[in-house]
């Protein structure tokens, strides 16, 4: 479901993101609650290679675009790791899973969120375009990244539940699919 949904971008109406905004970092994100940093790291990098390919983006990109994604995702498993740590758990693996969320578990979970934006548009604004500086970049179109981004991440828990529940998969797949129609 990962690579499905980083292939088919959700498009705003207006169309005025016109790469679209890729659903599939709500998964990479439920996968990292469930099983920890490695799978969710391992799977954004894969479904990252494989949505660069089929775009056809220029080769150095794809490294970069790669590395990018894993940065910002690693720096949300920093959060998480960090707010378990602090009550005293560990992370979870793809041999001991987490199989529940707490309302406390928020807090790193919204930190991880931020973080995640934040590393992600950093990096994203250090290859600025001729003319433009970082800063440029950087807060071009702030409110609606950091929006579209927080939209698409605050399903994340929701996929966590199903993962957990499989029986509800259709009711997640079903709006996901549609939106994206």
């Amino acid at each position: 479901l990962l690579i499905l949904f980083e292939l088919s971008p959700v498009i705003v109406g207006s169309g005025y993101d016109s790469q679209g905004v890729a659903t599939s970092d709500a998964f990479a994100f439920a996968i990292l609650y469930l099983y920890g940093p490695w799978p969710a790291i391992t799977l954004i990098a894969l479904s990252t290679l494989v949505s660069e390919l089929v775009k056809r983006k220029a080769l150095w990109k794809i490294p970069f675009n790669i590395g990018q994604f894993t940065l910002s995702i690693g720096s949300a498993a920093l959060v998480m790791t960090l707010g378990l740590a602090a009550r005293g758990e560990s992370l979870p693996t793809l041999a001991d899973p987490l199989t529940s969320l707490t309302p406390v578990d928020l807090t790193w979970i919204v930190a991880g969120w931020l973080s995640f934006f934040f590393v992600n548009n950093t990096l994203f604004s250090m290859l600025a375009d001729p003319g433009r500086t970082f800063a440029d970049d950087f807060f071009d179109d702030f409110v609606y990244y950091f929006f579209s981004t927080m939209a698409v991440l605050a399903v994340s828990p929701l996929v966590f539940f199903v993962s957990v529940e499989p029986v509800f998969l259709p009711l997640l797949t079903l709006p996901l699919y549609e939106a994206m129609e």
